[in-house]
């Protein structure tokens, strides 16, 4: 009969010193590394979301429609819930004990991929509605873009399983802030200047440039004023939750630039 393998005296030690810090704030610091990919993670998907709306020839059409539609998933699914997801793996709680590091509940996960498409997807109708530059439509489209990108950071900060969150006003108001304005302003560019920069690729990365500055910026000011109270330590489930999440992002980034596929015929898109 064979004994059981020896277990590590250390183990259980660790585990109870960190069941002490139950219902403690946790100390935070970010991975400068990963914080870097997960702006670089939003810029493909504000670029991929630029690139399908420029490639949009009027508002009726189904093709142009596929468009405004593969805009509104780039932006919320890559750019904004990506960023986040890969922006909270940058997020290193205490030493990085794996016990202690953010944990994410399935439902809501999800519901947040959803939310901010869905916005999205009103503001950019909103915005192409007409072919004119039209500055109120540019100012709601804005507001609602921002909207979505804070209403996705906070709801998927609610999908936390293992932590209770506690922010601060400011840093609320001050990310809703950036949020909005960088959007409304990276819209005005793209949209006012849109007939000259038809052929000019590097013009509308800057625009991109400045659409995923307002996704980060946000996410990171709110980030900087959320603290996390600890609920209970990570399960090895919680651990593949984690691991499922980054594959999940890693997907819908690789799929970004995909959307941006060659223009069909003209006969196509007004059809």
């Amino acid at each position: 009969m064979e004994l059981p393998p020896p277990q590590n005296p250390h183990w259980h030690r660790d585990v109870d010193h960190l069941s002490g810090l139950i219902g403690h704030a946790v100390p935070v610091s970010f991975d400068p590394g990963i914080l870097a990919l997960s702006f670089v993670v939003s810029f493909i998907g504000a670029a991929s979301t630029l690139e399908l709306i420029n490639r949009r020839t009027s508002s009726k059409g189904l093709f142009n429609h596929l468009l405004l539609l593969g805009a509104a998933i780039t932006m919320g699914g890559v750019a904004i819930w990506c960023m986040h997801y890969l922006g909270n793996r940058a997020t290193i709680l205490l030493k990085g004990e794996p016990e202690l590091q953010i944990a994410f509940s399935v439902g809501t996960t999800v519901a947040s991929l959803f939310v901010p498409i869905v916005v999205l997807l009103v503001a950019f109708n909103v915005v192409t509605a007409t072919n004119a530059v039209s500055w109120w439509r540019i100012g709601v489209s804005g507001t609602l873009s921002g909207g979505a990108i804070c209403g996705m950071h906070y709801l998927g900060n609610a999908s936390v399983r293992n932590y209770v969150c506690e922010y601060d006003t400011g840093n609320i108001a001050g990310a809703a802030l950036i949020a909005a304005a960088a959007s409304t302003a990276a819209l005005a560019m793209f949209f006012v200047f849109r007939a000259a920069w038809t052929n000019s690729w590097w013009k509308r990365m800057c625009c991109a440039v400045i659409l995923a500055a307002a996704v980060s910026g946000m996410h990171w000011c709110g980030a900087l004023g959320t603290r996390y109270r600890l609920v209970k330590l990570n399960s090895a489930v919680d651990f593949d939750m984690r691991n499922t999440t980054v594959i999940v992002v890693s997907c819908l980034v690789s799929s970004g630039p995909a959307t941006c596929v060659p223009p069909l015929p003209s006969m196509y898109t007004t059809r």
